[in-house]
């Protein structure tokens, strides 16, 4: 039945936990939510009104009233107006969502991108504090050396091994 499809439409959440929700766009969602439920109400009764009058008509050979008949039609094009005027609402929401969903988009790819740059960042300094750290064992093993054995010292200057090509001292 149409009225439980729009009765669990409204049940659930259309936003994802954490997202912090547009008031906007929630009154836009509240009136074509409650729009269409009223809409479907209105239907169905139309169609209950009509199914009894073709029964009387067909089974039971009676007329309906002028007034019965005018009753119908004023329902019938209330209905039909609220319907293209809610189909016109949606239209121009659609629109102004879709801009707002790109907007957003844009933002959260652009989010993305910075993290993205900011891990190669990261990156890049563990492996610079890597090389810094090792570089700096080095240091520390020359020290406990010359601690051992002064000798190594000559004339104010330690006579240390190559420098690694692949480590950078600046």
């Amino acid at each position: 039945d149409a009225l439980e499809m729009v009765s669990d439409f409204k049940n659930v959440s259309l936003s994802p936990e954490g997202v912090i929700s547009n008031p906007y766009m929630e009154h836009c969602k509240a009136k074509v939510s409650t729009e269409c439920e009223d809409l479907v109400t209105r239907i169905d009764d139309l169609q209950d009104i009509i199914e009894a009058l073709k029964l009387d008509i067909s089974k039971r050979g009676s007329k309906p009233s002028p007034k019965q008949v005018q009753h119908v039609q004023k329902e019938i094009q209330t209905t039909k107006s609220n319907l293209a005027s809610l189909l016109q609402y949606m239209s121009v929401e659609r629109k102004n969502w879709n801009t707002r969903w790109q907007s957003e988009l844009t933002a959260v790819l652009e989010e993305q991108e910075f993290f993205k740059e900011q891990e190669t960042i990261i990156h890049l300094l563990e492996e610079d504090l890597s090389s810094a750290d090792d570089t700096y064992a080095l240091i520390v093993k020359c020290v406990e050396e010359l601690e051992k054995n002064p000798k190594l010292m000559r004339g104010g200057s330690v006579a240390l091994p190559p420098p690694d090509p692949s480590v950078s001292i600046s």
